[in-house]
């Protein structure tokens, strides 16, 4: 009885790691989901590079961000679908050419929302870190990440990520007076 039921979880288990695996695959390859690494932007441009470290952050200081201008630099437009981010703590919002905003977006997505970015046109990142998100213990080094998801069109399977790196060092409110405002 033992080995059927552990051969159940096994086949069980191979057979949802298979249907997971496809969700993300499509049978062409023009169409399948890409991560760009960063500095890089795929199907956006950015006259700077996509990575941003603050360096030494004071945890009691409130929010540090970083604003990225990036541009639609293809022939046809481009669909922006929003954002994810790597952590709770880091949030990123979208300000577009007219002025307006597109809310929050975070570790587990964000409002529904597109914007048809046409060629040529550019529009804002706003990447927010909270240094207190994690507690008033959580100091040290910190990496996040912040995948900008669009696609082609809306007819278009599969999804690009445009990756954005930001990171820096949390220090406790003591170690960071005594660094800075001595």
């Amino acid at each position: 009885m033992q080995k059927f039921i552990i051969a159940v979880l096994v086949i069980g288990s191979l057979a949802i790691g298979g249907y997971v695996v496809s969700l993300g695959m499509d049978n062409s390859t023009s169409n399948a989901n890409s991560v760009v690494e960063s500095g890089h932007s795929g199907l956006f441009t950015s006259v700077e590079e996509l990575v941003h470290d603050w360096g030494d952050i004071n945890i009691s200081g409130g929010d540090v961000s970083k604003t990225f201008t990036l541009t639609n630099s293809e022939d046809e437009p481009l669909m922006l679908r929003g954002a994810m981010t790597s952590c709770m703590c880091t949030t990123a919002e979208f300000t577009l050419s007219d002025g307006s905003k597109s809310g929050a977006f975070g570790m587990h997505g964000g409002p529904e929302w597109t914007h048809l970015v046409q060629p040529g046109e550019s529009f804002d990142v706003e990447v927010v870190f909270d240094p207190m998100a994690h507690g008033p213990e959580a100091t040290g080094p910190i990496t996040r990440t912040v995948n900008i998801i669009s696609k082609p069109d809306l007819k278009a399977k599969g999804v690009q990520y445009t990756r954005i790196d930001v990171s820096g060092d949390v220090l406790s409110e003591a170690d960071y007076q005594s660094q800075y405002e001595s």
